[in-house]
């Protein structure tokens, strides 16, 4: 009966020593929003509310072809990587996320809003998976949004331009 009251303060000990060291560890930033790398994956973090139709599909720059891959909704969450698992912790706002069908834009354009109220920021991964997003305060405000893909040396008046809506 010793042994097994041993055993047992040996291994809440090391329980304990393993989330101490954990926290200590965790070079996360807690306020710090993970971005899901495709739809599927907003999925299965729980993450995701809402699919999105992008139009147009395709963009053209620059004798180039953009193809659009899939949009979505995500609620802003925070991913940590602890010892026993995965933990998503929720934040306020959702973010627009889009991919590009087998590769990003060329490095001189990027994508924006006219009045910059939606800055479109860039998260990659590697060389070929890039998510596009977009901050929102609800998940309908996404319907809103029009982008311009444009570079900083062209005039934008000619610029492609993509629109989103709940998919139906």
């Amino acid at each position: 009966m010793r042994i097994l009251a041993l055993a047992c303060c040996l291994l809440l000990a090391t329980a304990a020593l393993g989330e101490a060291w954990d926290f200590l560890t965790n070079w996360d930033e807690p306020g710090q929003e993970t971005i899901s790398q495709s739809e599927d994956m907003a999925l299965a973090r729980g993450t995701w509310r809402q699919s999105l139709q992008a139009s147009p599909m395709e963009l053209s720059i620059d004798g180039q072809t953009i193809h659009i891959n899939s949009a979505w909704v995500e609620q802003n969450s925070h991913q940590s990587e602890r010892w026993w698992g995965t933990s998503e912790t929720p934040l306020d706002g959702y973010s627009l996320c889009f991919t590009l069908a087998g590769h990003s834009i060329p490095r001189s354009h990027y994508f924006t809003t006219g009045d910059d109220s939606y800055p479109v920021t860039e998260t990659s991964w590697s060389s070929t998976i890039v998510t596009y997003t977009a901050e929102l305060q609800r998940p309908e405000d996404a319907s809103g949004i029009q982008l311009t893909l444009t570079t900083m040396t062209k005039d934008d008046s000619n610029s492609p331009q993509l629109r989103f809506s709940a998919k139906k």
